[in-house]
């Protein structure tokens, strides 16, 4: 089965998604498609991507830490569709033509993208968008802020199906 490409760790807490929501989505990918899910992150998202295979196990590659550039790049290409917060290997995943789902917090992606015709952007419609901040100064300091919390695993994998007919993706391609 191809992989399906979690990024879980963003640099800025308000644009982490939600743990529990991420391995919602890969448990939901595995059974639809037999897709296997990997985390990718540095040393600092250990971690989160070891909760995350403690809640879904058998559904995720845990990889944070393990991998460098050239790795993430060869993984990035053999994604079928990856499911990414903002961050810096969310728009080198874009550059590259990986098919994503963007997950976007408190920025502005008509300003910072994803761009291109392989991806989707959710959002929450709060009001208070995009406001730029860190942390979430309206929700609970050890809470996902609550713009990120808003997008649900349903959101996601709709815009995966979604995705996948726009790209005419077909299983047994695969």
């Amino acid at each position: 089965p191809r992989p399906s490409g979690p990024q879980p760790l963003t640099r800025w807490k308000s644009k982490n998604w939600v743990p529990e929501f991420i391995a919602e989505v890969g448990r939901e990918l595995k059974a639809r498609h037999g897709w296997q899910g990997v985390l990718v992150g540095g040393n600092d998202a250990k971690e989160v991507c070891a909760m995350i295979t403690r809640i879904a196990p058998d559904v995720f590659i845990d990889l944070a830490g393990k991998t460098d550039w050239s790795q993430f790049l060869a993984l990035s290409a053999e994604a079928v569709c990856a499911v990414t917060p903002d961050t810096g290997p969310m728009h080198v995943m874009a550059a590259a033509g990986t098919p994503m789902i963007a997950v976007m917090g408190p920025t502005d992606p008509r300003r910072h993208g994803p761009y291109g015709d392989c991806s989707k952007v959710l959002q929450s419609k709060r009001r208070c968008l995009p406001c730029y901040h860190r942390d979430c100064v309206l929700g609970e300091e050890d809470k996902p802020s609550l713009c990120m919390a808003d997008i649900t695993p349903e959101m996601v994998l709709e815009a995966v199906e979604e995705l996948l007919k726009e790209l005419n993706y077909k299983e047994e391609n695969a």
